[in-house]
């Protein structure tokens, strides 16, 4: 969604589904994995049955199939696909994914009993910002949020209080929408970024809901699109703003030096821009735990895709296990709204819409996260560096 673009949880999906109150039985799901199966058929009472089912639903509204490849490690639920965390309370059941961020998510009906214990889940600081409240949803979000990272943390033994920092607060007014994300800290310096949703329910409370995602220290960033629009001059305005080297388009040098020949041509180019790829992130491995460090590519195996089915109708393997196994934090994708330029390397003038539609297309079906860039050169570099911002780089050059 928009929202999450903006507040930098980029890639993260969230699913939502109201559970079934009064409910009571349910038939066999036939849709679980085996080792849900085998809880589902513990359950001794149907009012577990129903929470359980409805997370699991939630899950299934992200992806269909993501519940049937849950296994457990201990009590944690994961997929191999990516990150997931699953929670409900109150009347509403949430699943969250991420095909490569730590993710959280927690689930908070009305607590009057979290005023006892706000001694020991908020630090001083975060007690004395909530005095004189007159509501418990300051508190549902507090809870909700050491709850939601403690579960995207995977480390045990976190103490709520010291251990789990919340650094900037959403609106303390459940009625008032959230326009900026939470953000909390942990005493071993990891950050994420929390969003917070007020869900009505029928009897006319809410329930609090919040999710957690680990912010990076480290993001590939892709300019992706069709041809002439504005990938290369883009990348280079980037790297300038915020005073990072970027991986050239491995094409230009290739094709400088001799004549497209065939599918060999192709895949040479492709293993070009992979190593390009690595050899800039092996130059910057990471920033420092409150900022993002970032590297700017001009096109990567999404391009070579793309390349590769329009020429001969068929994409070698090697692109599309690099395409799906070493993607990019983040894809900036160009929209071809801008005039055509003429050069000798293109020859797709009146067919970019739908090369872009293509472009989606690829990255919707392989979960990849982008964010579609459009408007002339200042504009789209100004949405850049937005987004860029929202994820937790903090400095640029000019």
């Amino acid at each position: 969604s928009e929202e999450f673009q903006n507040i930098g949880l980029f890639g993260l999906k969230l699913g939502r589904c109201p559970i079934e109150v009064g409910s009571t039985s349910h038939p066999s799901p036939t849709f679980l994995s085996p080792a849900d199966a085998q809880r589902w058929a513990a359950f001794s009472n149907d009012t577990r049955r129903s929470h359980f089912l409805a997370a699991r639903f939630a899950l299934e509204d992200i992806r269909p199939g993501l519940a049937a490849d849950i296994q457990y490690d201990g009590d944690r639920p994961f997929v191999k696909e990516g990150h997931l965390s699953l929670s409900h309370g109150g009347q509403h059941a949430c699943a969250v994914f991420h095909p490569y961020a730590a993710v959280g998510v927690d689930v908070e009906g009305p607590r009057p009993q979290l005023q006892r214990i706000a001694g020991k889940f908020l630090h001083a600081e975060e007690r004395a910002f909530l005095e004189g409240t007159t509501s418990d949803w300051g508190l549902r979000m507090a809870w909700g949020a050491k709850e939601a990272v403690y579960k995207a943390a995977k480390t045990p033994g976190l103490a709520f209080a010291e251990d789990i920092r919340i650094l900037q607060w959403a609106s303390l007014d459940q009625k008032v929408p959230a326009t900026a994300p939470m953000r909390v800290r942990l005493a071993d310096g990891r950050r994420f970024i929390l969003w917070v949703e007020a869900l009505p329910r029928p009897d006319g409370e809410v329930d609090c809901v919040v999710t957690a995602l680990e912010q990076p220290t480290h993001a590939r960033v892709v300019l992706t699109g069709p041809e002439s629009s504005g990938k290369s001059t883009l990348a280079q305005d980037l790297s300038e703003a915020i005073g990072q080297p970027f991986a050239a388009e491995a094409a230009r040098a290739y094709l400088a030096e001799k004549p497209f020949r065939g599918m060999e041509d192709l895949l040479a180019i492709h293993r070009a821009q992979r190593q390009a790829s690595e050899e800039l992130v092996s130059g910057n491995p990471g920033g420092r735990a409150d900022s993002l460090s970032v590297t700017i590519e001009d096109t990567d195996a999404l391009t070579t895709w793309i390349w590769a089915e329009e020429k001969f109708g068929k994409v070698p393997e090697e692109i599309r296990a690099d395409f799906a196994q070493y993607p990019p934090m983040l894809y900036l994708l160009c929209h071809p709204e801008i005039p055509w330029e003429p050069d000798p390397l293109r020859e797709n003038p009146m067919d970019r819409d739908r090369l872009f539609d293509r472009h989606v297309a690829l990255m919707e079906a392989h979960g990849h996260p982008y964010v579609v860039l459009r408007g002339d050169r200042s504009e789209r570099l100004a949405e850049a560096l937005k987004v860029l911002q929202a994820w937790g780089i903090k400095e640029f050059k000019g």
